[in-house]
């Protein structure tokens, strides 16, 4: 009897622990592929769709009478691909929200991030940050103070930010380029990518809004203007803008640098 028990006893101990051995392996190298139908975990198109069916939301976003553009499918395209460009992000900073130093960023200081929208809302996982470490704040030029929120039906929400001080996507994209831990760009440096890579696209879209009119790319102008850093490495605040003489903007070249 003794021995029966402890024979039974065995084969438990095999199944339970061997079972996890069998099954695991044959689906895949990785946990995530025990669970999930793609790889990385991104949502399945039945997921999405379940998705979809619980937000109970239009697929057209609702009215916002501060943007006359909200509906523009030809602009909506624009943005994103501005939201995938990482040559709108600045350098890197090192500090956190305090402005206290922090050990790293996405770059070393003073360097280039190379970070667009997507890369701590990536719409492959629910617009959320899966990059940043150690992972409970997000990483840009430095570190954020809280995580990146996911970005599924924002056009939908009524307020931005964990905080909620922001009542538009436009006004919340301005402060985040603007942010000396997030983008650290500046509304010039932004003026000055669109004119040098987005030029006619934009003007055709937004031909009475303001964009600059040099007539002239920025690396045509570079010696007329501010370098993105200074001595040091410190982030330039007149990145971009001329280089002053006198304390005035140069009359040569007549045109580009106003």
């Amino acid at each position: 009897m003794d021995r029966s028990i402890r024979r039974i006893r065995s084969l438990f101990w095999c199944v339970l622990f061997l079972a996890p051995i069998v099954v695991v392996p044959a689906c895949g190298d990785s946990l995530d592929s025990a669970f999930c139908e793609t790889s990385g975990c991104i949502f399945s198109t039945r997921e999405w769709e379940t998705l979809k069916s619980l937000a109970s939301v239009p697929e057209a976003p609702p009215p916002d009478p501060s943007n006359k553009y909200y509906n523009n499918a030809d602009a909506a395209r624009l943005g994103q691909q501005f939201y995938f460009d990482p040559r709108f992000s600045g350098t890197a900073t090192l500090v956190d929200t305090l402005g206290r130093p922090t050990q790293y960023a996405r770059a070393d200081k003073g360097e280039l991030t190379n970070i667009s929208c997507s890369t701590c809302h990536d719409p492959k996982r629910g617009g959320g940050d899966f990059t940043s470490i150690p992972g409970h704040v997000s990483v840009g030029a430095g570190w954020y103070d809280v995580h990146a929120q996911r970005t599924v039906n924002a056009a939908n929400y009524d307020l931005l930010y964990w905080n909620g001080r922001n009542d538009s996507l436009w006004s919340q994209i301005a402060a985040v380029t603007e942010s000396n831990v997030s983008m650290s760009s500046g509304r010039l440096k932004v003026a000055w990518v669109i004119n040098d890579l987005y030029h006619d696209t934009y003007k055709a879209l937004f031909g009475n809004e303001p964009i600059l009119e040099t007539g002239k790319k920025s690396s045509e102008l570079e010696q007329y203007l501010e370098p993105a850093t200074l001595d040091g490495g410190m982030p330039n605040p007149r990145a971009g803008q001329c280089k002053l003489v006198g304390g005035l903007c140069p009359t040569s070249p007549p045109i580009g640098c106003r």
